[in-house]
């Protein structure tokens, strides 16, 4: 029973983090110069402006006793316009969050006035780099549906590491594209098999099982986006039980490293999968949870424990089960950060952008913020798409927004 306690406790804080909200924007300080007849506005480092209220009557912007009903503002090579009328204090320059460093304001009509005053000027902004990582989001997600409708299957590669990063943003509070992530969700849906699973005959390497379980993974990360997402988790639970081995671990069907190990890998997508139905079951019945998804919970927690003495990329899939297994001491997590760091040093391999994306979001996950930021990262040319996802998801954790 306690254990029952422990697993709700644990979606009871998960659904406050799925209702946290995006931060707003906030407002930003500017320095004004006279160029001319261009007021030059500069900023102490690259923003995204969203909106510009600047005052209709400011000695230090328009001169004494002089009123502008309106103006320009020519940002990177797009210009605003804006006016106000008989009354209205400001001009209301409302942006698609440029990114900038530096503005240029021209005014367009001058009056004389006899009042004076020199009332502050307004910047409602965001980080550039959260706005850039944002954009990024979008694109992605964008490359992967036009991937979906060229192909008729879905990567494992891109889409589960973009699935993770739409997660990890949304809990930052950077904005995601929920238009796209919505669409990501209908075309895997289309691409599920009648009895549930996932296989396509052009690609037999890639496996049923496996990939199956991929896509679940998937759905359970889209799901706190997408609630319809819950009814594909329930089809693909029915094929689980008759994909285990003799030791009622979950089989596995294809391997490509660094994350698709084996058993290990295939229990971390389960772990996703149950746990995903086990919080919507429990949603809708507190009081009665499920037995089975409960103890099926218990199972993998007790069978996939962190091992030293193993690869560490085995221990690295592992700490990615965090918090469904892999659960780790107090006394033991500076030796598997030892150990990771270690690995980072010695295996060419930890500073691709997917091994270095995975030790950042475990790092995360143990709350080693300084862990986080010395991660190091291998300069690739020529980025492929997944390779894309894998950085930008570390933009995301290592982000301050």
């Amino acid at each position: 029973m306690a254990s029952a306690k422990k697993i709700k406790t644990f979606f009871s804080v998960l659904l406050m983090l799925c209702l946290a909200l995006s931060a707003p924007a906030k407002e930003w300080p500017a320095f004004f110069s006279h160029d001319g007849e261009k007021i030059k506005i500069r900023f102490s480092e690259d923003i995204a402006v969203s909106l510009v209220k600047i005052p209709v009557i400011s000695t230090s912007v328009w001169g004494r006793n002089m009123a502008c009903r309106a103006a320009t503002l020519r940002i990177n090579d797009q210009s605003f316009i804006a006016s106000a009328k008989p009354g209205e204090a400001f001009l209301t320059f409302k942006l698609d969050h440029q990114i900038c460093r530096e503005a240029f304001l021209t005014p367009v009509f001058l009056e004389a006035t006899e009042k004076q005053g020199d009332n502050p000027a307004y910047f409602e902004a965001r980080n550039a780099e959260i706005r850039r990582t944002e954009l990024e989001l979008f694109q992605q997600s964008r490359d992967i549906l036009q991937f979906h409708e060229k192909n008729r299957c879905f990567s494992c590669h891109t889409l589960l590491p973009l699935a993770i990063s739409i997660n990890e943003a949304d809990k930052k509070g950077i904005g995601i594209p929920l238009e796209e992530i919505e669409k990501i969700g209908e075309s895997l849906t289309a691409m599920q098999n009648l009895d549930g699973s996932f296989f396509f005959p052009e690609q037999p390497d890639y496996g049923k099982i496996t990939t199956s379980l991929c896509a679940g993974a998937v759905f359970s990360l889209l799901l706190r986006f997408d609630r319809r997402l819950i009814v594909n988790l329930q089809r693909l639970k029915r094929l689980l039980s008759g994909w285990t081995d003799e030791e009622n671990d979950m089989k596995s069907d294809f391997f490509f490293r660094p994350l698709f190990l084996g058993k290990v890998t295939s229990a971390l997508f389960e772990s996703m999968i149950i746990a995903a139905l086990y919080y919507h079951q429990t949603a809708i019945n507190s009081e009665i949870p499920d037995e089975e998804l409960r103890q099926r919970l218990i199972h993998l927690d007790q069978r996939f424990k962190i091992d030293l003495a193993m690869p560490f990329s085995q221990n690295l899939v592992i700490l990615l089960g965090l918090p469904y297994f892999g659960q780790i001491s107090d006394q033991q997590i500076q030796p598997v950060l030892n150990s990771m760091l270690q690995w980072q040093q010695t295996e060419s391999q930890a500073s691709r952008p997917d091994c270095a994306a995975i030790s950042a979001l475990i790092m995360a996950k143990m709350n080693n913020e300084k862990g986080l930021q010395q991660i190091k990262l291998l300069q690739t040319a020529n980025q492929t798409l997944s390779q894309k996802i894998w950085l930008n998801l570390i933009r995301i954790l290592r982000s301050q927004p």
